[in-house]
Formats: C-alpha cells, sequence, structure tokens
C-alpha cells in the first residue's frame, strides 16, 4: 500500500528520495560512458557487421534513397525503431566515419542511461552497495552488444524502463486510473518497435494484469485499465504490418524468414538430428553453445537458473526462510522469469544452433541475473550488519566478511576493465579481415563498381562501393523468393562485376552453403585480391565476374 509518500512492500521499504539523482548514480553514469570514451579514443573496431547494415540503410534514407541497403532493391530485414535513431546523424553529417563514431556515442549514451535505471530498479529492493554491483555486472554482461551497432542498447533501455515501471508502481497496489496502464502501454509500444519479438513481454503484460484484475475483483474501470494497456500496442502492431505490406508486400520483415529457413536447412543436415532426432539435436546444440561461450552463463542463470529457483520457491512451505525470500524477492519479478523462459524456448525451437543462441537477442536474462546475484550481496552485507550490530560474531569475521564483499564488489568491474584493454589490443581477425577489404575496393575498385557479398555490412559502409547483399537479410522478398536460388543470373540482372567475401576454394562461406546456387558461373571467377592475414583454411578474396 501507499501511505504518507512512502511505498511499503513485504520487509521492504522504499523512499521516494531513491529517484533522486545520487553520487553512486552519478559515478556509474560516468563509469559506463567511460568505457565508450576508452573504446572511440583507442579507434577500436566495435561493430558488428550487421550493425553496418542499419548504417547504410540509415544513410540511404537520410539521402532520400529509401529503404533500401543496395540502392537498387527495397528491404524491411531490420527493427525500426534503432534505425529511425540513426537516420538523424547522416543529416549532421555526410562523412561515413563521423556518422558511425555519432553512432557509437548514441549507443552509449542509451547504454549509461540503461545502467542508471538498472541502478533505481535494484534501489527498490537492495542498498546502494548491492544496487550499484547489479549496475556494474550489467555492464560487464551487456557493453559488447550495446555498442555494436545493432539495437541491444536501445531495446535494452526500453526493456530496463518497463520493468523497472513496473516493479515500482504496479507490482504491489496497481494504480486505480487507466493513465499510467496507457503509459506502460506506450512504452511496451516502443519496445515493440525496438525489437518486434517482444511482443511476447506485451501479451504477458496484458495476461498478467488481467489475471491481477481478477483476484482484485472486476469491476467498472477494469475493462478501461486493460484497454488502456492494450490499445497502444495494438494500434502500433497493426501499424507496423500494415506499412511493411504497402510497402514491401509482407507484415513481417524478411530477415525473420530467411533466419528460420537457414535454421530448417541447419537441422536437417546435423548429425544429431539424423542419428538421434530433434530433441537430441536441440539439446546438444544448446549444450555445446553454452560450453564454448561463456557470455551465455548470465543468460543460463537468468533463465533456466533463476526459473528453477522460482518454481522451488513456489513449492516451499509456508512459513519457511526459502518461501519468504521467494514471496520477497522472486515474486515481484514472476512475470520477467516467466517471459525469459518463454524466450529463450521461443528461440531454441524456431532456431537452430547460433542462431538460437545470438547474445543481442536476450535482455530481461541478463537483467534477472544481475539483481539476483545483487539480492545475494545484499543479503551478505545484512548478515555482515546483523553480526557487527550483536557482536556475536568475532571481529576478524566481521572483517573478512566485508573484505570478500568488497573484493566481489571490485572484481567485476576489475574484470570489465581488463577485457575493455583487451580488445582495444587485439581486435577480432574476422572483422580486420572486412576492414582490409573495404580499404582495398576503395582504392583499387572503379566508383562504378556494384559488388555482390553474402556479409555485406562492413564492406557496403566502409568502401564506398555499390554492395549487393547476396545472404538476403537485407534484401528484398523477390530475392527471398526467387533470386537467391540461381545467383548467376541474378548477378547478371543487377550488374553484380565483382564478387567479394570470405572463401575456401571458391566456396563462399555463409551461414548454410550457397556454392551450388552459382557454381555455374564459379569457374569463370578471376581472384583479383585475397588477404595475406586470413587463416589458413579461409581467406578473404575478391573475385571479378568475367
Amino acid at each position: 500500500m501507499i501511505k504518507q509518500g512512502i511505498l511499503l512492500a513485504p520487509s521492504r521499504i522504499y523512499s521516494r528520495r531513491s529517484m533522486r539523482l545520487s553520487l553512486p548514480l552519478l559515478a556509474l553514469l560516468a563509469y559506463s560512458l567511460g568505457i565508450v570514451a576508452s573504446l572511440l579514443q583507442g579507434d577500436v573496431h566495435v561493430t558488428r557487421d550487421d550493425g553496418f547494415y542499419y548504417f547504410k540503410i540509415a544513410q540511404n534514407i537520410a539521402g532520400g534513397a529509401g529503404s533500401t541497403f543496395d540502392g537498387l532493391h527495397p528491404t524491411n530485414g531490420y527493427h525500426p525503431l534503432w534505425l529511425l535513431c540513426l537516420v538523424p546523424l547522416f543529416w549532421l553529417t555526410h562523412a561515413p566515419d563521423t556518422a558511425l563514431r555519432l553512432g557509437i556515442l548514441l549507443e552509449g549514451l542509451l547504454q549509461a542511461v540503461g545502467v542508471g535505471v538498472l541502478y533505481r530498479t535494484a534501489r527498490l529492493t537492495c542498498g546502494p552497495f548491492a544496487a550499484s554491483f547489479a549496475a556494474l555486472l550489467w555492464v560487464w554482461f551487456s557493453y559488447p552488444e550495446a555498442l555494436s551497432g545493432i539495437e541491444f542498447s536501445l531495446h535494452a533501455l526500453a526493456v530496463l524502463t518497463v520493468a523497472y515501471v513496473y516493479l515500482r508502481w504496479f507490482v504491489h497496489e496497481p494504480p486505480d486510473r487507466p493513465w499510467p496502464y496507457l503509459g506502460l502501454g506506450l512504452l511496451l509500444s516502443l519496445t515493440f518497435l525496438a525489437r518486434i519479438d517482444t511482443l511476447l513481454l506485451a501479451v504477458l503484460f496484458w495476461l498478467w494484469l488481467f489475471r491481477q484484475e481478477q483476484r482484485r475483483g472486476f469491476a467498472r474501470g477494469s475493462l478501461a485499465r486493460l484497454a488502456a494497456l492494450a490499445l497502444p500496442v495494438a494500434i502500433t502492431v497493426l501499424a507496423y504490418a500494415g506499412i511493411n505490406i504497402w510497402l514491401f508486400g509482407h507484415p513481417l520483415p524478411v530477415s525473420s524468414l530467411i533466419k528460420r529457413d537457414w535454421s530448417e536447412q541447419l537441422l536437417r543436415s546435423d548429425p544429431q538430428y539424423q542419428a538421434h532426432g530433434w530433441l537430441i539435436a536441440k539439446a546438444h546444440a544448446s549444450f555445446w553453445l553454452v560450453h564454448e561461450y561463456r557470455e551465455y552463463y548470465a543468460v543460463l542463470l537468468g533463465s533456466v537458473g533463476i526459473g528453477a529457483l522460482f518454481l522451488a520457491g513456489e513449492r516451499a512451505r509456508d512459513g519457511s526462510a526459502w518461501r519468504d525470500w521467494h514471496q520477497r524477492t522472486l515474486r515481484p519479478w514472476g512475470l520477467f522469469v516467466v517471459y525469459s523462459l518463454l524466450q529463450l524456448l521461443s528461440y531454441l525451437i524456431i532456431y537452430h544452433g547460433d542462431l538460437s543462441l545470438r547474445p543481442w537477442y536476450y535482455v530481461i536474462q541478463r537483467w534477472l541475473a544481475a539483481l539476483l546475484l545483487a539480492d545475494v550481496m545484499e543479503a551478505l552485507v545484512n548478515v555482515r550488519r546483523q553480526a557487527r550490530q550483536s557482536r556475536q560474531a568475532a571481529a576478524w569475521r566481521r572483517g573478512a566478511l566485508g573484505a570478500a564483499l568488497a573484493l566481489a564488489w571490485c572484481l567485476v568491474p576489475l574484470k570489465t576493465l581488463v577485457n575493455v584493454k583487451r580488445q582495444r589490443e587485439l581486435s577480432s581477425p574476422a572483422r580486420e579481415l572486412m576492414y582490409d577489404a573495404a580499404r582495398w575496393i576503395r582504392a583499387n575498385l572503379p566508383p562504378d563498381a556494384i559488388l555482390g557479398s553474402w556479409n555485406a555490412g562492413t564492406i557496403s559502409y566502409l568502401s564506398g562501393r555499390r554492395v549487393v547483399n547476396l545472404d538476403g537479410l537485407v534484401n528484398s522478398w523477390d530475392y527471398y523468393q526467387t533470386g537467391q536460388y540461381d545467383l548467376c543470373r541474378y548477378c547478371r540482372q543487377n550488374g553484380i562485376t565483382y564478387l567479394v567475401d570470405t572463401f575456401i576454394d571458391r566456396h563462399a562461406l555463409s551461414v548454410i552453403p550457397v556454392y551450388p546456387r552459382y557454381a555455374g558461373c564459379a569457374a569463370p571467377l578471376e581472384r583479383v585480391w585475397s588477404c595475406g592475414r586470413a587463416p589458413i583454411y579461409a581467406r578473404m578474396e575478391v573475385y571479378r565476374i568475367r
């Protein structure tokens, strides 16, 4: 309940003073922006190839060419809100390098604001020490994706803001008037535009709040509140689908169906699937990815781990300490625990292999992992505080616990800064090869050359040449339906005179094998450049189509 400006919840008291700026919050904002400044000052290549897709399409929109990657074909293979944020950068400058740095700075600002929102969310249940620990964990978990040029930083800020608003004003005593629900619906609409698969989160919100209205007993205002939440989301979704049908002939982005097709082909060719069936193939692929890439540990903790804790708490005995902790901490996160599990499960079912566990898909899992570890930190802080007040524990034990807490707190930013330092010193070899190829193309190929590439983002944006995307993610629906299956004909029709990508014996390295689609014109290909820094098994190469 709310009484005299104080929000009361089980065993917790949250003051409205926590809404103000504080020294820890300002320090966290400076820390987050400092990481961005360090990477920019070191000229580190942080933007992914998919990030350059966004920059190139935004550049074309700002130049009046419309929603196109190559200037020849319309495309809707992107999430719209992040693209719209990038377009004004190209009104400010026509220099690609300057626009790129401005885009990275914009991502850094969004990341810093997200850090602040997460800190405020943690302060609803924790003291400043544990809340700042949660924010530092969030930076560690997310900064590589937040600065990669894709929609992650904007998507994360939208989800974190929705989570804060819900936990702050809806979880314990939902408002009686419909206007807060309308505001939450608008936030969910922006979240959908930031990443369209978060429509699942909006649906869960409506069902969750519908259940709350049931528990309260449907009253006169119940329908108005639920309609206020649903209306902005429904209008936004219908408008997005209608605009896509009008401009591109299909309500969904072409990239979503292409990834689905890739996954079906990868699954059919998976030896585990052929030998043991669908379930074993999915489990094996997921286990291998989590084992190989440590960035998935936070995703696993924030989905499967916290889901298991939540289920155990639901089944715990009333009056037990475990049940009390569940009611106080996990229960308010219940909606997001369900969403984290459903999102992970849906990706594992729809996509296959690393297409299902791309790290930039997952925001709420990292958020839950950070809050859970912060709550553990808060519990240890309370143990030390109680021991100091009761003076039952020996002084050296209290000191050892305090030192362990301080060390754990310090290790998180230290680990993050070590990663940043390593990133400044050692760039990704694959990313550097693409930069090398773009520089060679800019210096050696004629300005009117048209190139084809399966990984086209970096090369297109930095080379200054027209590059047609051949994997289809940012190409047209016509290419997805017909053009991709006969690349020799497609290259002739579109005037493509060069192919550039990573090759092994003229076989382009792509998610699925594509050599059969251009095998008929592979023999006349003339190699005009090969990158000597490439690994032995594959080289970045440019071929002239004779």
